[in-house]
């Protein structure tokens, strides 16, 4: 209901964004709120959805649905996080060569987002 182009309710998102931004953090709350924040898809919410994502203290599940879920953000919206954002999240890769293989598996899905999308715009040029 809220894919649907024209639905009134898929105009409200924007407006529930900080409500679903504080609901994300909640592991329980995670896996049903984070495809929320994808359709809203503002950079607050992209950058909400990686960082999460990217936290190795946060259960792998809720972990796995914030991926998903920027990964659908950037997919309707295009990349909205700043340079530096883009470059924190290649340096939390990096980082996680000891890490666990979930861990690595992630990021590593985080970094095919952006990198696919960074090559398709030059494609398009």
């Amino acid at each position: 209901i809220f894919a649907e182009k024209n639905s009134p309710l898929r105009a409200d998102l924007g407006r529930l964004e900080p409500v679903f931004v504080a609901m994300v953090g909640d592991a329980s709350l995670t896996t049903s709120v984070a495809p929320l924040l994808a359709e809203v898809g503002s950079p607050k919410a992209q950058t909400i959805l990686v960082d999460l994502a990217s936290q190795t203290t946060f259960p792998l599940e809720g972990r796995q649905a914030a991926a998903a879920a920027f990964a659908q953000a950037v997919q309707r919206r295009g990349i909205l996080l700043t340079t530096e954002q883009i470059r924190q999240q290649f340096d939390r890769y990096n980082r996680s060569a000891t890490a666990e293989a979930e861990t690595q598996e992630i990021l590593s899905q985080l970094l095919d987002v952006l990198e696919s999308k960074a090559k398709a715009r030059v494609s398009q040029r």
